[in-house]
C-alpha cells in the first residue's frame, strides 16, 4: 500500500469515489520503515525531552507568577502522556507531500504536541485531568489527519489568473492596505525593541480603526508571505524586500512580534524544503527541539531569558499550557455551545468575553487576554466534544488547502499557509479562519500563478502538490484514468509512458 506522503504521480492505488484511497488513514504508519518509524519515535522523544527541561528549569522558574508553575509528573500518566503523543507523531504523514501536511506538523509542534505534554508537569489540572485533556488533544489531532485524508475529489472552482494579472492586484491590494493604516493609525518607523512592544500596541489599540482586526491580518498573514516566498523561488530580490520590509513596518506600527519574527520563520521553512531532497515530518520536530534546546542553552551560557521567552514561552508552551488552562477554568461552569461561532442565535452565558476571564483567573490579570488554541476553544464551547468538533471543521478545511493547492510546488503552498497555521496555536478555527488570513490563503493559493518558481525547487524536495490528482499536464487526464480509457486514436509514440 502506497504512502500518502507519495510524491506525485507515483500512486497507482484505484481511488474510492471520494476521493481517498481506501485505507488512506492508515497508510503513515502501516507503510513506514523500522528505520523511519525509529526517527520519529527519536525526534518526537527529543523534542518532549527539550521541553520538560526547558519548561522546569528556565520558564517556570522565571514566569510562575503568570500561571507557568511547575510540579514533578507521575510517571504513569507522564508515560501514558509521550505515548499519546508518540503515536500521533506516527499517524500525521510521514513526507510533505501536500501542504496540509505541512500545517499538521507545525500545529502538532506548536499547539498539539504541548498540550498532551506541559499539563502533566503544570499544576494547572489535577494529574488525571491533565491525562484526560492529553488524550483529547491526541485524539483531536489524529481526527484532524483522518478526515484530511479522506479527500474529496474536488471542492474549489478553479480559478484561472493570469500572472501579471495576479501581482499587479496582490500589490494594489496592499497599497490600498498600507494607504488605510497610515490614513488612521500613521506608520513609526523607529527601531523597535521587544521590551517597547508593549508600549506600541496600547498607542496602537488606543487608536480604534473601523475593521483593522480583519484587514491588517490578510496583509501580514497572506500576502507579505507571499512575496517573501516569491522571491525566495523566483531568485529575485525585489519580492522578497517587498514583503520583508511590509513585515517589519507592520511589526514597528503595532507592536506585534510574530509579524517581524514570520520572516525568520518563512527563511527556515524555505532552507527545510531546500536542504532535503524529500522533507519529513520528523525533521519538522527535530528541528523545534533543537531551537528549544539550543534557546535554553543560549540563555544559560549569556544569562539571561531572552531566547527562551521569545520562542519557547511565546510559540510553544502558552498555547500549551492554556488549553488546559481552559479546562480548568470552564470544567465546572457552563459551555459557551458555540454561540459566538456556528450557532450565534444562542445566549451567550458570559457577559465578559471568556479570553479576560481566564486571564484573570489564569493569569491574575483580567486585562490580559489569554488567546487559545482550537482545542482549548473547542472545550469552552461543548466541553471534550468541542475539541473533537473544531477538529474535524479543520479537517475538512484542509480538503479547500490541497484543492487550491494543485498544480503548485509543495514548498511554495506550504509557506503559503504558515502564518494562518501558526495563528491556530492561539485562536479557534473559526476566528483564524475570519481573522486571521487563513480563507483569504485558501483564496490567494487558488490564484497563485503556476509559473514563474525556481524549475529547481520543484524538481529536488519541492514537488507540486498532488492535492487530489497529480497534474500530468494541461487537458491530460491522470494516469489511473488514462489507463481505463479506450483511445479514439492512436497515441504518438513520443508521448508513450516507459514501463
Amino acid at each position: 500500500m502506497p504512502d500518502l506522503a507519495s510524491p506525485a504521480g507515483t500512486s497507482r492505488v484505484r481511488r474510492t469515489p471520494g476521493g481517498g484511497t481506501p485505507s488512506a488513514v492508515y497508510s503513515s504508519w502501516r507503510g513506514y520503515e523500522p528505520l523511519a518509524a525509529a526517527k520519529c519515535v527519536a525526534s518526537t522523544l527529543l523534542f518532549a525531552t527539550a521541553l520538560y527541561y526547558s519548561y522546569r528549569d528556565a520558564v517556570s522558574p522565571a514566569f510562575s507568577y503568570a500561571g507557568l508553575s511547575y510540579r514533578p509528573p507521575v510517571a504513569g500518566h507522564y508515560a501514558v502522556a509521550l505515548v499519546a503523543t508518540i503515536a500521533v507523531a506516527l499517524v500525521l504523514p510521514r513526507a510533505i507531500a501536500r501542504p496540509s501536511d505541512f500545517m499538521q506538523w507545525i500545529l502538532f509542534a506548536t499547539a498539539g504536541a504541548p498540550a498532551i505534554l506541559i499539563p502533566q508537569y503544570s499544576a494547572v489540572l489535577p494529574q488525571s485531568e491533565a491525562t484526560k485533556t492529553g488524550l483529547s488533544v491526541a485524539g483531536s489531532l489524529i481526527l484532524i489527519r483522518t478526515i484530511a485524508a479522506l479527500r474529496p475529489r474536488s471542492v474549489m472552482p478553479r480559478m484561472r489568473v493570469s500572472s501579471h494579472s495576479f501581482w499587479i492586484a496582490l500589490a494594489a491590494i496592499s497599497t490600498l492596505i498600507y494607504s488605510y493604516l497610515a490614513l488612521y493609525a500613521g506608520f513609526r518607523f523607529s527601531l523597535l525593541a521587544f521590551a517597547d512592544v508593549y508600549d506600541a500596541r496600547s498607542d496602537f489599540a488606543s487608536a480604534p480603526i473601523p475593521y483593522i482586526g480583519y484587514i491588517l491580518p490578510i496583509q501580514y498573514n497572506v500576502i507579505n508571505p507571499v512575496f517573501i516566498t516569491r522571491g525566495v523561488y523566483s531568485r529575485r530580490a525585489l519580492p522578497f524586500l517587498f514583503g520583508a520590509a511590509g513585515q517589519v513596518v507592520i511589526y514597528m506600527t503595532t507592536g506585534r512580534k510574530a509579524v517581524l519574527l514570520s520572516i525568520a520563520g518563512l527563511a527556515v521553512g524555505a532552507w527545510l524544503f531546500k536542504s532535503s531532497r524529500r522533507l519529513t515530518g520528523h525533521k519538522i520536530l527535530a528541528l523545534a527541539a533543537t531551537a528549544i534546546a539550543g534557546s535554553f542553552l543560549i540563555d544559560k551560557l549569556t544569562g539571561s531569558l531572552v531566547w527562551t521567552a521569545l520562542f519557547v514561552r511565546r510559540f510553544i508552551v502558552i498555547p500549551g499550557i492554556l488549553t488546559a488552562a481552559y479546562v480548568a477554568v470552564f470544567q465546572n461552569r457552563p459551555k459557551m455551545l458555540f454561540s459566538d461561532s456556528l450557532f450565534v442565535w444562542l445566549d451567550n452565558p458570559y457577559p465578559v468575553r471568556a479570553v479576560y476571564i481566564v486571564g484573570a483567573e489564569f493569569v491574575g490579570d483580567a486585562q490580559t487576554a489569554a488567546n487559545v488554541s482550537l482545542f482549548g476553544d473547542g472545550y469552552l464551547n461543548y466541553g471534550y466534544i468541542g475539541m473533537f468538533v473544531e477538529a474535524a471543521i479543520l479537517g475538512m478545511l484542509l480538503w479547500f488547502v490541497d484543492d487550491a493547492a494543485r498544480g503548485l510546488p509543495t514548498p511554495v503552498t506550504s509557506l503559503l499557509f504558515f502564518m494562518p497555521t501558526v495563528a491556530l496555536a492561539s485562536g479557534s478555527i473559526f476566528t483564524v479562519m475570519l481573522t486571521h488570513g487563513f480563507a483569504a490563503a485558501i483564496i490567494a493559493c487558488g490564484m497563485l500563478p503556476k509559473t514563474g518558481w525556481d524549475r529547481r525547487t520543484v524538481a529536488s524536495g519541492g514537488r507540486v502538490s498532488p492535492a487530489v490528482e497529480p497534474l500530468q499536464a494541461k487537458d491530460t487526464p491522470p494516469r489511473d484514468q488514462e489507463k481505463e480509457a479506450i483511445p479514439l486514436v492512436p497515441k504518438p509514440r513520443l508521448l508513450d509512458s516507459p514501463d
